[in-house]
């Protein structure tokens, strides 16, 4: 499929979802036929992800790719930078292994996070106290593990994944943005998330 280098340009996240880019409308055109969206193979160096393309109107004729901060910095790039891309498929994920790049520690991120909103809303701290002890330890860790699968799911639904790329994605269960590496998909291609695909957390591999 045809390859072409453009430029880099910023891109506000407040008006893109995660793993989205918007390319100059002429360049898509001619790389994405009678489409409204395609994926997009972006590398730079030995880093690449894959993003989902839409036509940015406004920059017809400039050679532009729009990404934002946080693929930016996945990717080791700057704006003013140029990046090579490239057409791609992608096919439903059966199964997608997720290696947190540090120790999560889910359950005890998320009970500080909910003992922190129920203080703001002026519940007094010995009730706290008493329905966190009432808590039960091991069934905790399972329940938050499958809340933050669910919430991952839901955050990646309908979007590629590249097996070796990187992924820093918000989580409102801990209020705070997690950092995985993709393991392993299967099939062993670039893939996109759906209702059927199981996605499994790995353990912990440093950056």
């Amino acid at each position: 499929m045809p390859k072409t280098t453009l430029k880099i340009m910023p891109l506000s996240i407040d008006s893109s979802p995660i793993k989205k880019a918007k390319i100059s409308s002429d360049v898509f055109s001619s790389l994405f036929h009678n489409k409204n969206s395609g994926y997009l193979f972006v590398k730079k160096n030995n880093k690449g992800t894959v993003l989902i393309a839409e036509p940015s109107e406004n920059d017809n004729g400039k050679n532009y790719i729009r990404l934002d901060v946080t693929t930016r910095i996945l990717l080791g790039v700057r704006v003013g930078d140029e990046i090579e891309v490239e057409e791609v498929k992608a096919v439903p994920a059966e199964e997608v292994l997720l290696v947190p790049t540090e120790k999560l520690g889910i359950a005890s991120r998320i009970l500080v996070n909910v003992y922190r909103k129920m203080s703001s809303a002026g519940i007094p701290t010995r009730l706290i106290d008493l329905i966190f002890k009432s808590l039960n330890g091991d069934r905790l860790i399972q329940e938050t593990h499958y809340l933050l699968i669910e919430e991952i799911k839901k955050t990646l639904y309908h979007k590629p994944i590249l097996q070796g790329e990187e992924i820093l994605l918000y989580s409102k269960l801990v209020d705070d943005t997690l950092r995985f590496r993709v393991e392993e998909t299967i099939p062993e291609k670039i893939v996109f998330i759906d209702k059927d695909t199981v996605i499994n957390i790995g353990a912990v591999r440093k950056a």
